[in-house]
């Protein structure tokens, strides 16, 4: 594997704002990171949430920039912006192409020391910061996670969680959030972290210009930077945490107070979460999924803090198993770990998925910002230049030694989340997939951010765009393609940026091919390729590719997988014999085919996700899509052994299969590697059948009533094909009308930043167009009250966007985001494998890449227009309402 090091290079201006320098030319992108040390570790009782909320007021104006306007030049000039917060930091960061990142410094030079912090948009935005908790109340495991973290700590400000507590922020005054503003958004209290295509120097001088005279607070080193914390008391004694809620599921979340970022046992502790819980060869997972069969799920995860943080674990049983089962096994394995050394092969497997994870941070210049500018936070930027170092330092005996420091039943604060008594699930739900995962403790400012442009926003603006560096680079992606004698599709194209590799090994089959009575029949052959082959034992394929650093997953669509460089050869050989002679062996079908159902059961916790597959029940009628791709859960319960081999030798075949590679790798070596493992596969390819015809398009109204914060809207119709020739006029209508990866489309900008109705608001029409007719869908989430109201203004935007086409500016900024902003999705990897199959998927040519902005930039506003009168309509629309729908 090739090594690559950072070379960080360091200034600090004379007010004491630090400037991190890494440059990257390996993708003509720059992101632009300012990080504050300040989180919600320095709020006190009584005024949690000021942090968090404070991010989001910091997109509402400056002196020179209007509401909207920093969203509104990041669209102009193609770029990305977000925030988030943290218990130890906040942050704000810009992803341009490489000519224009100095607008970066300019608005976050802006927003250091000139925030309005204006009344009416505090009390705007208030509502919205409450709709995020709520909406943080309907998920389980982040109520969970907050529960559980909040009685881990009881003096220590880290009780409190990010986003403060309900009362806290209803009755927080503005005053309050100004004296925190003043205090804290200072350049002695600032870092500005820069990677990608630039050069140190003339960051440095740039940085200056526009950072340089702004005044250092009262903080006059790093150290007196952040106020000390009294240390928590010592826990003596295990706590306990039940909730019931309306839920099918139990869940367990456990949290131990660990370390610091960057002491010793900040190392071992990495390890350890390793060796229990990343990856099939895992220690909790071998044991509480495959072998004893209790749960369906399980993390572990070390999260190091400036100060003491947690060391979590979370369980999500299996249908049917409780909570005294799940807590034997998790205790006993806990023990062992404690008790007897770990192996050094469990050693070595875990530190390689450990380094490897850094690597794979190296493939975007955003990762590269993130990761630098976290660790500057926690424990100071030169913790990278060791980390490798004191990483493969660690022993068995330093894991076993940190295990039973930190891992004391008389340490740790157990949370369940489990079914109220009168709590029950039907069998005859039509569920669907899609996980809930225990959440980071970030809070974010959106879902998305880039943003299109309100219109004539800047047409009178006091804020200057910087002029740009150069001229804007063109997104290019080169790749090889061919054919293999057994019509098996081979593309491939090579990224440099770091040692590292992803492939997509893509079954073109589909919902179409399963019948209705074996509803997630193709999911669960997919599912069962990477548990074993006639050459390659499940549990082989697990530790022989984590041990390499990689990951392979497999499932309906086929088989994915990220290896370091040099793991290559292993995953094509690997993923050639699952996918030719899957052994399908009768216990991993059973353990499968029964985590199938518990994840289909758990997702009647989805609300928006209930909301969304009624809606597709309804548009689809009898069409094959109309069912989730995991089937339902009296389908799923029927199949058998016998079914899974029947659909695998009718439908996988070379014919139906592509093969995309994209990372460190020599395109002819490829070829031949792929030749060698699949090039002998053969299997007749069958045509698909004919599925029945879609319903015509009508209006109807679905509640789906459940007790919840919340009421989740979600309206839409039958769409379009991926081959429309309207495809990007369409494309651009969704920017203008609601995803413009911001607040400042039109749905977003009327019903979540002028009205305060939601956290996240969005509608589109080419997200899920395919082979066969996606649908138009929007969707957001509300208070109960206000339910009415929200799918009221839904309404009247999509009315809206016929009755007043887009306008030349929207238009025009919409194009821009599109054109400049497409660098960023072809930076990583397993983005660039993804995009080479898809191109392949839906014939989109060769030169798709290269024309891509062509194409886009041909487009006029008569043109979105017309696709908006041919394509929307409003009146023929499905609602479904899932929440506490008030009667």
């Amino acid at each position: 594997m090739r090594d690559i090091q950072l070379n960080i290079r360091e200034r600090r201006l004379a007010n004491g704002m630090l400037i991190l320098v890494i440059e990257r030319a390996a993708h003509p992108v720059v992101s632009s990171m300012v990080w504050y040390r300040v989180g919600s570790r320095e709020e006190k009782t009584g005024e949690t949430g000021v942090s968090h909320f404070l991010e989001h007021m910091q997109f509402k104006g400056t002196r020179r920039l209007r509401k909207g306007e920093i969203d509104a030049v990041t669209a102009r000039l193609g770029g990305i912006n977000n925030a988030f917060t943290d218990y130890d930091y906040t942050a704000y960061y810009f992803n341009f192409a490489r000519d224009r990142y100095e607008t970066a410094f300019a608005m976050e030079a802006e927003r250091m020391g000139r925030s309005l912090l204006d009344a009416a948009e505090f009390e705007r935005e208030k509502k919205v910061v409450l709709e995020e908790m709520r909406m943080g109340r309907d998920d389980p495991w982040r109520e969970l996670a907050e529960a559980v973290g909040s009685a881990a700590f009881q003096s220590h400000p880290y009780h409190h969680p990010v986003i403060g507590w309900m009362h806290d922020v209803e009755s927080m005054p503005l005053e309050r959030m100004r004296d925190y503003y003043k205090k804290y958004y200072s350049p002695d209290r600032a870092v500005l972290v820069v990677a990608g295509d630039v050069r140190a120097e003339e960051v440095f001088k740039s940085a200056n210009a526009y950072f340089g005279k702004l005044k250092s607070g009262a903080a006059k080193n790093i150290k007196s930077a952040r106020e000390p914390m009294a240390a928590e008391p010592e826990q003596r004694g295990e706590r306990r945490i039940v909730i019931e809620r309306e839920t099918p599921v139990r869940r367990l979340m456990a949290a131990f107070r660990g370390a610091p970022c960057g002491c010793a046992d900040d190392y071992a502790l990495d390890v350890l979460g390793a060796v229990l819980a990343s990856g099939h060869a895992s220690r909790l997972y071998k044991k509480l999924i495959k072998q004893l069969r209790l749960a369906v799920h399980v993390s572990a995860e070390n999260e190091a803090r400036l100060d003491p943080g947690l060391f979590w674990i979370s369980v999500e049983a299996r249908e049917g198993v409780g909570e005294p089962a799940i807590e034997a096994a998790l205790w006993s394995e806990i023990d062992k770990i404690k008790n007897a050394p770990v192996s050094p092969r469990e050693i070595r497997r875990a530190k390689k998925l450990i380094l490897a994870g850094q690597a794979y941070s190296l493939e975007s210049a955003a990762d590269i910002a993130d990761r630098v500018g976290r660790l500057e936070m926690l424990n100071g930027w030169r913790y990278l230049i060791n980390y490798t170092e004191k990483m493969e330092a660690v022993c068995a005996r330093d894991v076993a030694d940190a295990a039973r420091r930190v891992l004391d039943e008389r340490r740790r604060t157990v949370g369940w989340s489990i079914p109220a008594r009168n709590g029950n699930i039907k069998e005859n739900g039509k569920l669907a997939n899609g996980r809930a995962v225990p959440p980071r403790a970030a809070a974010g400012r959106a879902f998305r951010r880039a943003a299109t442009e309100r219109p004539a926003l800047l047409e009178k603006s006091k804020f200057k765009i910087p002029p740009r560096r150069g001229v804007m680079p063109v997104v290019k992606l080169n790749f090889l393609r061919e054919t293999l004698d057994n019509g098996m599709k081979i593309l491939v194209t090579r990224n440099e940026a770091a040692p590292t590799v992803s492939m997509m090994a893509y079954l073109q089959i589909g919902v179409a091919c399963e019948p209705e009575a074996r509803a997630g029949i193709e999911n669960l052959t997919g599912s069962l390729l990477e548990e074993g082959s006639r050459r390659f034992k499940g549990d082989d394929i697990a530790m022989r590719i984590e041990e390499t650093g990689g990951f392979l997953e497999s499932g309906a669509r086929g088989v994915t997988a990220t290896a370091l460089s040099d793991g290559l050869p292993l995953l094509l050989e690997i993923s050639a014999s699952v996918l030719r002679e899957p052994s399908f062996e009768m216990e991993a079908f059973e353990r499968l085919r029964d985590e199938t159902i518990s994840d289909l059961i758990a997702d009647e916790d989805d609300l928006r996700g209930r909301a969304f597959r009624r809606l597709r029940e309804e548009i689809y009628g009898k069409h094959p899509l109309h069912r989730p791709g995991d089937g339902y859960i009296k389908t799923v319960r029927k199949l058998k052994r016998a079914d899974v081999v029947g659909f695998y030798k009718n439908w996988y075949s070379p014919g139906r299969a592509i093969l995309s590679v994209a990372g460190d790798v020599d395109p002819r070596e490829l070829l031949t590697l792929a030749k060698k493992h699949f090039g002998s596969w053969r299997a007749p390819t069958r045509e698909h059948p004919s599925p029945p015809s879609i319903p015509e398009p009508r209006a109807a109204r679905i509640v789906d009533r459940i007790e919840r914060e919340q009421v989740h809207i979600a309206i839409g119709h039958l769409g379009v094909r991926r081959a429309d020739p309207d495809y990007f006029a369409l494309l651009i209508l969704d920017h203008v009308l609601g995803t413009g990866s911001g607040f400042t489309d039109r749905m977003s900008r009327k019903l979540r930043d002028e009205d305060g109705l939601a956290y996240g608001v969005s509608a589109n029409i080419t997200n899920s167009a395919g082979r066969e007719p996606g649908i138009f869908a929007a969707w957001l989430s509300t208070e109960p009250k206000n339910a009415t109201f929200a799918r009221e203004g839904m309404f009247r935007e999509l009315r809206r966007a016929l009755a007043e086409p887009p306008t030349e500016l929207e238009v025009r900024n919409a194009k821009d985001y599109l054109i400049g902003s497409y660098a960023f999705g072809l930076e990583r990897n397993s983005s660039r494998a993804h995009a080479l199959a898809t191109i392949e998927r839906h014939n989109l040519g060769a030169d798709y890449f290269e024309r891509y902005a062509e194409r886009i930039d041909r487009v006029s506003a008569a043109d979105v227009a017309r696709a908006a009168q041919k394509h929307l309509f409003p009146n023929r629309c499905i609602v479904v309402e899932v929440g506490a729908v008030e009667r």
